[in-house]
């Protein structure tokens, strides 16, 4: 009986040796393996804990405060017209296209007096765009379109990747930029996306090539937009073949856009401001 004893302690000892090796290897593992990516239901950060998805678009959204209070960020005041049309253009989308863009939500759109040419969104229906952007490089309405359905998709289908994000009160607009910025297979999905919503909207699909292809010929002015410079030329290729494989292609070379009068009011009253 004594040598029983004996025998089963020792594999007892043995047993919980194992066990907690075996804990710290899938611990060490765990963290050599940390991704930041979205998975089903949740997100794994660098913290090493697991976030509700749904929590991190909500800390994501709630930058919007935080950026609009960083120094140096000002916002312009624009007509109530003008942003009447802004809004005018969403509706569109969204009467027509329901299960991709919320309709019973309007978005906040904000004008940034920044020369940078750049635009951006965050979850829940809010745009940014900058001053310089209209400034050097929407051209006609099909370019302001094509910014703002691109956005819209993203904000109200959450199409943003997980990053860290630590509350100070404040954020630049690099880094917000950074955050909401996806890659390149996400934004591959939107623009086929974009072809759809677009034609349902009664807008030229041709009008988002044009503006792919402005942005893939002044890469350097888009570049914290963009990532990888490269990209865009992808874009701009996947796009082309998109509109090939709808059998349009004899038009690729025909683009012609029109602009309504309230596009062109709104842009002379953008382009007054200094």
């Amino acid at each position: 009986m004594r040598f029983i004893f004996i025998k089963d302690s020792l594999a007892r000892f043995l047993f919980i040796a194992i066990t907690t090796v075996l804990c710290l290897s899938s611990c060490s593992f765990l963290k050599r393996n940390v991704i930041e990516k979205y998975e089903d239901k949740q997100i794994v950060t660098k913290g090493y804990e697991y976030i509700n998805k749904d929590d991190y678009i909500d800390h994501l959204a709630y930058l919007e405060k935080a950026y609009l209070n960083t120094p140096g960020v000002e916002i312009v005041n624009i007509k109530k017209e003008d942003l009447d049309y802004l809004q005018s253009i969403f509706k569109r989308v969204a009467r027509n296209n329901e299960l991709l863009v919320k309709e019973n939500v309007i978005p906040n759109i904000y004008i940034i007096k920044n020369n940078t040419p750049f635009y951006f969104s965050l979850p829940k229906g809010t745009i940014f765009l900058s001053l310089g952007l209209f400034q050097k490089h929407i051209s006609n309405e099909g370019d302001l379109v094509s910014v703002l359905s691109f956005e819209f998709l993203k904000s109200y289908n959450n199409v943003y990747e997980a990053n860290m994000i630590i509350p100070k009160g404040f954020i630049s607009t690099e880094r917000l930029i950074s955050l909401t910025r996806v890659s390149l297979t996400e934004k591959l999905k939107i623009n086929n996306w974009m072809y759809y919503i677009l034609k349902r909207s009664g807008y030229d699909p041709y009008i988002y090539l044009t503006w792919i292809q402005q942005i893939n010929k002044k890469t350097l002015d888009f570049a914290p937009l963009l990532g990888d410079l490269k990209d865009i030329t992808r874009e701009e290729i996947e796009y082309k073949n998109l509109l090939i494989g709808k059998g349009l292609e004899n038009r690729l070379t025909n683009i012609k856009t029109n602009s309504s009068r309230d596009y062109y009011r709104f842009i002379y009253d953008i382009k007054k401001i200094e």
